[in-house]
């Protein structure tokens, strides 16, 4: 048999007060039955509890001891009653103007074991979470935009061993802090071209001579890593992450202390936790599951350099048609031919909005924004801003795959369309791109 106990140690404000008379008080109030327990009915409930309510008098304290002993996992609703009971005779004590402690609270200890393990799925999740999306999204070497204080912080409780996991080492805090501070800024000009600076890690002179060379027409958005990487995964299912996240900080710090836990704001938190984690894993399995990457102009222009590299251009357009991960979301299914997979694109991709065009403006605004913009046509001879015909005629000039697609080399524009038109085994019925 195991004692399932609340200890309370009542104190006296005044040398009047005796404990014996307050003993006197409690033991008329809650008087024993035959088996010397008190039957407790709670909160009007027709089956009552059975307690053991032990009393010691301290010099000048009264220490009373609410108890029952039963083999196995208590019920929850006798850990609601002995809850219950210490703290109707709680009160008692306080009406007698005694001061009241809380010496040992086994309710509090069955509510802390559950919630830890909640708090240990929460945080691990959290950080399975930012290993997942930080390297792909930040940078490879993203741990370097933690703040030196933070990381020098965290390094000192290593016992100064050298590590290469420093998000091990962050409190849940400072986890916070790097993710929901508003460290970053994005400068956008006239152009479209944006430019983002973390006030953690720039240096201010550096900073202070980009602003002074701002115009009135610039645009100044200060930005949070949640929000511009984590967000967009989020099923929306709870609005505000951030938030919860800071309720939820109260509920680790009182488990991680030992604090006492009533049962209305453990059931708060269980819920409050289960939905974090099952929100967190869902994040999580998206990345692993679609294989989610930040899509910037970066990854697109090294995505079309591993295409253009092929020497069958017939194999890489179907490569590209069947293989890219971004026309599963484009709305176009698989084999739809070239033109659907040029239309998804113009109308899917990230960096399009940068290039100064419109989303659904047509192939030719597609291709305009990549002559303008894509890091490959610098070693075509091109100079940029030629237009698309430029673009075209350099695209066909030094692209290996024409040598494959019975089009001599500097053909021109219409001999370089009619090659793709006529190798792609995606284009139905042989038609051209006239979009």
């Amino acid at each position: 048999m195991k004692a399932h106990k609340i200890e309370l140690l009542f104190t006296p404000k005044s040398n009047e007060q005796k404990a014996t008379n307050l003993q006197q008080k409690l033991e008329k109030k809650y008087p024993k039955d035959k088996n010397d327990e008190y039957n407790y009915s709670n909160k009007g409930e027709s089956q009552g509890q059975s307690f053991k309510i032990d009393y010691m008098s301290i010099h000048p304290s009264l220490k009373t001891a609410i108890y029952f002993e039963k083999k196995g996992r208590p019920l929850k609703r006798e850990i609601l009653a002995l809850e219950d009971l210490a703290h109707v005779i709680l009160i008692d004590g306080q009406k007698e103007k005694w001061n009241c402690y809380y010496l040992q609270d086994d309710v509090s200890k069955s509510f802390q074991k559950q919630l830890n393990d909640l708090l240990y799925d929460y945080e691990t999740n959290l950080r399975r979470l930012m290993y997942l999306l930080l390297p792909q999204s930040v940078s490879i070497n993203w741990e370097n935009t933690i703040p030196n204080e933070t990381r020098n912080d965290a390094q000192g409780r290593t016992g100064g061993a050298a590590t290469n996991n420093i998000l091990q080492h962050l409190t849940l805090g400072q986890i916070e802090d790097y993710l929901f501070s508003e460290s970053y800024i994005s400068i956008l000009d006239d152009e479209g071209f944006e430019q983002d600076f973390n006030f953690t890690q720039v240096d201010t002179k550096e900073l202070i001579a980009v602003l002074s060379a701002m115009k009135s027409t610039h645009t100044i958005k200060p930005y949070t890593i949640w929000s511009k990487y984590f967000k967009r995964l989020s099923s929306g299912n709870i609005i505000d992450i951030p938030a919860l996240m800071g309720y939820l900080r109260d509920a680790r710090n009182t488990v991680g202390h030992f604090k006492t836990i009533k049962s209305k704001k453990y059931d708060d938190w269980r819920i409050k936790i289960k939905q974090l984690i099952a929100e967190i894993q869902l994040m999580s399995d998206k990345i692993i599951q679609d294989g989610f990457s930040e899509t910037d102009s970066t990854s697109i222009y090294v995505d079309l350099e591993s295409i253009i590299s092929k020497t069958d251009y017939r194999d890489a357009m179907k490569a590209l048609n069947q293989n890219n991960d971004w026309l599963k979301h484009a709305g176009v299914g698989q084999d739809y031919g070239v033109n659907a997979a040029l239309l998804a694109f113009n109308k899917n991709a990230d960096w399009l909005k940068h290039a100064g065009v419109g989303q659904g403006s047509g192939v030719n605004a597609a291709l305009s924004a990549f002559n303008k913009n894509a890091d490959w046509l610098k070693n075509t001879g091109v100079v940029q801003d030629y237009g698309v015909n430029a673009a075209l005629s350099a695209f066909n000039k030094n692209a290996d795959w024409l040598k494959n697609a019975g089009v001599g080399q500097n053909s021109g524009v219409n001999a370089s369309l009619k090659a793709l038109n006529k190798n792609s085994n995606n284009i139905e019925n042989n038609r051209f791109i006239n979009e």
